[in-house]
C-alpha cells in the first residue's frame, strides 16, 4: 500500500484529516477541513519521528497525541472576507507605494496619518513567522493577537492585543490593496476600511507538538537555506 493509500484508510477509519507535508499544507488543511487535522512532516525528521508516519497511520499513537486548538483571524474588506489561522496582511497592490491609514482599536483612534508597506495580524501561531522576521519578537497565549506595521516611514510600536478586541484601519490613499490570510491572496480595489477579528471557531490539531520538534527542524534548517514558517 503506497503512503498515499494508507493515508486515505486512515481518514475514512478515523474521520482526522492528515496534513502531510510542510508548513503549507497544514496551513490550507486548517482552513479546508472541518475535521481535527494530524500534521506531519514527510521530510527531514529525526530519529526519533523517522518511522511517525508509519505508527500514526497503524494507530498506535492516536489517543497519545496532544491536542490543541488556534482559533482564526478573519478581515473583513468591504463584501469580502477570508480567515487563516497564522495571520492576515494587507499591502499595496503596487509594491512601489505605500499605504496611508488610520487605526482604530475597540473603536478608539490608536494610530493616525500613518504611512508604511503593510500592517499585519497575527495569532500566537504566526508570531513565530513573519511577525517575528518584522518585529523580531514572538508572543504566547491563544488570547493575545499582534498588530504589527511593516517598514513604517516613522517608529510606530507593534502592540499585542487581547483576542476580543476588534482592529478598524481607515485607508486615507485610494489604491487597489493585496489581501493575503495564510496561504491565499485576493486583490481588491475601492476598499476605504478592513476590520481584523480573532473568531471563536477554531481548527483542532493533534501532534502539533510533534510537526514542531526542536530536532526536527534543526534538521530542516541543516538542509535548505530558507527559513521555514514556523521556525
Amino acid at each position: 500500500m503506497t503512503e498515499a493509500e494508507q493515508i486515505a484508510a486512515f481518514e475514512k477509519e478515523t474521520r482526522m484529516t492528515v496534513a502531510y507535508g510542510g508548513d503549507g499544507t497544514l496551513l490550507e488543511k486548517a482552513k479546508t477541513s472541518k475535521r481535527p487535522i494530524i500534521p506531519i512532516r514527510n521530510y527531514a525528521r529525526c530519529p526519533k519521528h523517522a518511522d511517525l508516519l508509519n505508527e500514526i497511520l497503524h494507530g498506535l499513537k492516536e489517543m497519545q497525541l496532544k491536542q490543541s486548538r488556534h482559533c482564526f483571524l478573519q478581515y473583513t474588506a468591504g463584501d469580502a472576507t477570508d480567515k487563516g489561522i497564522a495571520e492576515l496582511t494587507v499591502k499595496s497592490a503596487d509594491p512601489t507605494s505605500a499605504l496611508r491609514f488610520n487605526v482604530k482599536i475597540n473603536g478608539t483612534i490608536y494610530l493616525e496619518n500613518c504611512i508604511a508597506d503593510g500592517i499585519i495580524y497575527a495569532s500566537e501561531l504566526g508570531s513565530h513567522g513573519y511577525w517575528k522576521s518584522i518585529t523580531r519578537t514572538i508572543f504566547r497565549g491563544q488570547e493575545s493577537v499582534g498588530l504589527g506595521f511593516i517598514a513604517p516611514t516613522y517608529g510606530i510600536n507593534n502592540i499585542v492585543l487581547r483576542n476580543t478586541d476588534k482592529v478598524d484601519i481607515e485607508f486615507t490613499r485610494d489604491m487597489p490593496l493585496c489581501f493575503t490570510a495564510d496561504k491565499s491572496k485576493q486583490t481588491l480595489s475601492g476598499i476605504k476600511h478592513v476590520a481584523f477579528e480573532q473568531l471563536v471557531d477554531c481548527a483542532t490539531l493533534f501532534g502539533y507538538d510533534i510537526f514542531c520538534c526542536y530536532e526536527c527542524r534543526k534538521l530542516r534548517n541543516s538542509t535548505t537555506i530558507n527559513d521555514m514558517y514556523f521556525s
